[in-house]
């Protein structure tokens, strides 16, 4: 890791609202109670950036965390070697892309905070492969200039 890597012109946040991020880095910590926890700092296209709250690592907080990796793209059966204990094992989710809801908190000091409160795996509705309309939006009469199909047993040869 070098500096240039994580070179930053400026501190600018998500605002409050939906957006489709990248996972930037993560996050170890202890926790006052001695739990240990990971969170993630996730980016948008233009180099804003939001934090996730605390996954605390304890067996009956793990779904959230769970949630989230699920969001990033891994499925389960990819999930068999994350120990979430093991910092490595997060780097997984680095540079993976979701849609993220920000929320607005107040701090302790009075201030107003963007956090990730939600999240969901993303879909680029862009590259989906064409559908044709639903039944009840197909033509009901025939459409000019394209001929009804032949029956088999007509075809006269």
């Amino acid at each position: 890791m070098n500096l240039a890597e994580n070179w930053s012109e400026g501190s600018e946040y998500l605002p409050a609202g939906e957006h489709v991020v990248r996972v930037k880095m993560h996050r170890m910590f202890t926790a006052n109670s001695g739990n240990d926890g990971v969170e993630f700092e996730v980016f948008d296209e233009a180099r804003r950036t939001g934090k996730t709250g605390g996954f605390y690592l304890t067996a009956k907080a793990l779904w959230k965390l769970s949630s989230f990796v699920h969001a990033c793209g891994l499925e389960q059966e990819e999930c068999r070697d994350y120990d979430p204990s093991l910092p490595q094992s997060h780097t997984r989710l680095h540079n993976r892309k979701l849609c993220v809801t920000v929320t607005m908190e107040q701090g302790n000091d009075g201030k107003e905070y963007g956090r990730v409160t939600a999240w969901r795996r993303y879909e680029d509705n862009s590259v989906q492969p064409h559908q044709p309309p639903p039944g009840d939006m197909m033509p009901q009469k025939e459409t000019p200039g394209i001929p009804e199909p032949i029956p088999e047993d007509d075809i006269p040869f």
